[in-house]
């Protein structure tokens, strides 16, 4: 039982120390830059955006999630995606980021569109 205890204090006392030293995504949004991007629409109605992004940060991220905001000629938002890569992005490093989707309004009234970085996760904490 003794045990059980130090090996809870001592999981509790780690766990603390991880939460601690995570950073957090939307506290460093510029942590992530899109480097450049264009769009186009395949022959089946599908949206696409690709492009580039670099971890101008010093901390790796992973779950890093791309984001396409679509607007109408009047600024209006008509439609979102986003799309995650699984893999590490490491400080200075670059990879290049695909967000397709099926749009659900006629192609002719997406007039323009915007993309971020919506999210990552510190990769550092695990």
């Amino acid at each position: 039982m003794v045990a059980f205890w130090i090996g809870l204090v001592l999981f509790m006392e780690n766990a603390d120390r991880t939460m601690l030293r995570e950073e957090r995504f939307w506290q460093k949004p510029d942590a992530i830059k899109v480097l450049n991007h264009h769009a186009g629409e395949s022959e089946e109605g599908r949206l696409c955006v690709i492009g580039t992004m670099k971890n101008v940060s010093a901390i790796p991220w992973r779950f890093v999630t791309a984001q396409v905001d679509y607007y109408d000629s009047q600024d209006k938002l008509v439609d979102t995606s986003q799309d995650s890569m699984t893999e590490t992005l490491p400080p200075g490093q670059e990879r290049s980021f695909k967000v397709v989707f099926k749009s659900k309004v006629a192609g002719a009234d997406y007039d323009h569109y915007r993309v971020f970085i919506s999210g990552a996760e510190d990769a550092s904490r695990f």
